[in-house]
């Protein structure tokens, strides 16, 4: 797999708009927003959270898998809710990136990542990880 940078990304995500031809929603969560925004070069995997109809689920994830094989990117899923309840309002802070066909993508909100962040750190710190493996740096679970 190779290091995702703000153009690999940008990539990703127009094949993802070109293979997937329903509406649905993708948020970048994580190492994935912060090199859109300039705070980061690059990072090791698309970290992605994501809402498409039931019935074209399985579409999807297809996508997902083929663009993952045929461009060598690691994409995950994953989501602040993961480690902590949500806050309030946090849907309500997810920012618009940009329309790829007819997928939404948004930064997952930024808040809610931070303090999903800070309680898996405060977890590692403490040895209270108890056999769940995570890669530092995306803090998402394997």
């Amino acid at each position: 797999m190779i290091d995702v940078t703000a153009q690999t990304l940008q990539e990703f995500l127009a094949l993802l708009g070109r293979c997937y031809h329903h509406p649905g929603r993708v948020y970048l969560v994580g190492g994935s927003s912060l090199i859109l925004v300039a705070a980061k070069v690059s990072t090791l995997d698309v970290d992605i959270q994501f809402e498409v109809p039931p019935e074209h689920h399985d579409e999807f994830i297809r996508c997902l898998r083929d663009i993952s094989r045929q461009h060598k990117v690691a994409i995950e899923q994953a989501s602040p809710d993961q480690f902590i309840p949500l806050p309030r309002g946090y849907q309500e802070r997810h920012q618009f990136i940009g329309r790829y066909g007819s997928v939404d993508v948004f930064h997952f909100d930024f808040y809610s990542v931070a303090l999903s962040k800070s309680k898996v750190h405060r977890k590692v710190l403490s040895g209270d990880m108890k056999g769940e493996k995570y890669q530092d740096q995306s803090c998402t679970r394997q």
